[in-house]
């Protein structure tokens, strides 16, 4: 007997096929299947088939992101938000640019700026990314807009983690 579920939605805009939503089963006691419960519902996606807007049953409700670097990376994860204010935010223009032309780790961070000071979302938990292409993450806001920098040796391994001051949290040697 199957204990979930995932339930699927053909998207004409992207022409792709998108996770809708993941559902547990509600079992009775004698082990049949009474219902499926929602665990999960994909709101929403953009024109790339990325997932905007996330609701979880069992976590902070709905979940907005932004995607950048190609609509290959998430740049923005906004917990306690819906895509619609992000967009009103930032305009839909940010939103495209950081796809087509993100620019560099400050102008990222600077594009996105304004999703700290909304408002609208001052009970958001707001993390931001940015990234060295191919490779890895290269930095993260944290919800309290604190940074974490990420560097990488010469053959794209993590090579230092480093905090908002530039002091080496960690660092990775490889011996070979």
């Amino acid at each position: 007997t199957a204990r979930g579920r995932f339930t699927y939605e053909n998207d004409a805009t992207s022409q792709s096929i998108q996770l809708k939503t993941i559902q547990a089963a509600r079992i009775s006691s004698a082990g049949a299947v009474q219902g499926y419960d929602t665990l999960v519902w994909y709101k929403k996606f953009n024109t790339l088939a990325n997932p905007v807007e996330i609701w979880r049953r069992n976590g902070p409700g709905t979940t907005a992101y932004v995607w950048g670097y190609n609509g290959n990376y998430p740049v923005a994860e906004i917990v306690n938000a819906n895509y619609t204010d992000v967009v009103n935010i930032l305009g839909q223009s940010v939103i495209d640019d950081l796809i087509t032309n993100p620019g560099s780790d400050s102008q990222v961070r600077q594009k996105l700026a304004g999703l700290r000071t909304a408002p609208s979302l001052d009970r958001a938990a707001i993390t931001t990314y940015t990234y060295k292409l191919m490779v890895g993450v290269s930095s993260v806001a944290d919800v309290n807009g604190e940074l974490t920098y990420y560097e990488y040796d010469e053959f794209n391994r993590l090579r230092n983690v480093r905090d908002n001051e530039l002091n080496i949290l960690k660092n990775f040697t490889y011996h070979y």
